[in-house]
């Protein structure tokens, strides 16, 4: 028997011994290319224990080979991926996309689009795009999706947009919209100023979404941030990323919806409480007052940096107008 057939039969086993027999086989590149792809495709038959798997190992193996050889075989076929995708070539490329689709182990499948997203081919790009237009491949449509994101091929974008609609798994969107921001994609504005609108509670979505929407520079963007900043339930991070927002749009408009913003804020009634109290407290409108302190500070600077000349002459008439509770400055 080759050196090639034991390293085959010790890709069936576990733990260092699998490990050590993948990066050998990688180094043998195209003498060991076919006999990994008859593992990945199940053409290989489970081997008998070898002495080379060390007493215990050769007693472990026989009895998982036999309680559960489905696994044993399913293990072999995932080993075959790291070590195809080590070898890499048109070749392996093949087998891992064509195991992808077919694999009755859905991690194995799922290995497979790994291993084809951490390739820079051209073929591996063009096999995961293939599986999100697979209806009977759901499970695997996250990791495809992102690994094309990686790539940054738009090909994602639908994908994600889907994601992005979903109200399940808030907690990793901000990260996940951050990574998109970076494909500006116009698809992806109409979804964003959606998460713009979100509860209050949910600020810290909202707001990576706003600082997404300055990086796309969709004029529509303008008229959704004055929206979500002029509304009585929006968090004081999201006001203050709406701020800033604007202030990187600048215009006419934006000046205006900032301006609108502060004008709210002098109107918001002087609370009710004593001088200990009152920076804990919340006003009429819904925002802590200490918050409303921070914010005027934002927003008279975010008013200067729209560049609108018509509205930045009126910031003496505000500040004259803004209440004890606020800072003149």
């Amino acid at each position: 028997m080759s050196e090639i057939d034991d390293l085959i039969d010790l890709l069936y086993t576990a733990g260092y011994q699998a490990n050590e027999a993948v990066d050998k086989l990688v180094i043998k590149k195209e003498a060991a290319l076919e006999p990994l792809i008859a593992v990945l495709e199940g053409k290989h038959p489970i081997p008998s224990p070898k002495p080379s798997m060390g007493l215990i190992g050769q007693v472990i193996f026989f009895v998982r080979s036999i309680v559960d050889s489905e696994q044993v075989a399913a293990s072999a076929r995932r080993n075959a991926v790291r070590a195809l995708g080590g070898i890499k070539g048109e070749r392996a490329i093949e087998a891992l996309a064509n195991s992808m689709q077919t694999d009755s182990n859905v991690p194995v499948r799922r290995a497979c689009v790994e291993c084809l997203g951490s390739l820079a081919d051209p073929l591996a790009v063009e096999a995961l795009a293939a599986i999100l237009d697979n209806p009977l491949a759901r499970g695997l449509h996250d990791t495809a999706a992102y690994s094309l994101m990686q790539h940054g091929d738009l090909r994602c974008i639908p994908f994600f947009i889907r994601v992005l609609d979903n109200p399940d798994r808030m907690n990793y969107k901000p990260l996940l919209i951050q990574r998109l921001s970076k494909l500006r994609d116009p698809r992806l504005v109409d979804p964003l100023i959606r998460l713009l609108r979100l509860p209050g509670f949910q600020w810290n979505v909202s707001t990576e979404a706003a600082r997404a929407l300055v990086i796309l520079g969709d004029p529509r963007t303008v008229e959704a941030l004055v929206e979500v900043l002029n509304h009585p339930a929006t968090s004081g991070a999201t006001q203050e990323a709406c701020l800033e927002a604007l202030a990187k749009f600048g215009g006419h408009r934006a000046a205006e919806g900032i301006l609108q913003w502060l004008r709210k804020i002098i109107q918001t009634p002087a609370p009710r409480w004593s001088d200990s109290e009152e920076n804990y407290g919340e006003s009429d409108w819904g925002t802590p007052m200490h918050v409303l302190r921070l914010l005027w500070g934002t927003g008279l600077n975010s008013l200067k940096r729209t560049g609108d000349s018509e509205a930045i002459a009126e910031l003496d008439e505000l500040l004259n107008a803004a209440p004890a509770y606020i800072p003149h400055e």
